[in-house]
């Protein structure tokens, strides 16, 4: 519904209203999908590297909490981490775990 009120004619105010209800709907259909993928744990599967995509996959998740409660996060991820064996899923999980 944002999205079908974004394209209309409104005043400025709403129309202000509106794309945040729309920011903040996307962001929690994202969320909403990041924490199905982690809930679907249903096999393992070891891969090399990754190591990035995972902090920064859990960082997203976590950003919105962060922001709302003032704590600023920065992040500084080495270019040239070493890539590991590593099972994604699990691996995430733990992060957000003690992210939380």
């Amino acid at each position: 519904m944002s999205e079908f009120l974004t394209g209309r004619d409104l005043p400025d105010s709403v129309r202000e209203d509106v794309k945040i209800i729309n920011s903040e709907g996307r962001r929690a259909a994202g969320v909403v999908k990041n924490m199905l993928s982690f809930a679907s744990m249903t096999h393992t599967d070891q891969t090399a590297g990754a190591n990035e995509q995972v902090i920064e996959d859990i960082l997203k998740l976590r950003a919105y909490h962060w922001r709302i409660n003032n704590m600023p996060v920065e992040t500084d991820l080495d270019p040239e981490l070493p890539n590991v064996m590593a099972d994604y899923f699990p691996d995430a999980a733990g992060i957000f775990k003690h992210c939380s």
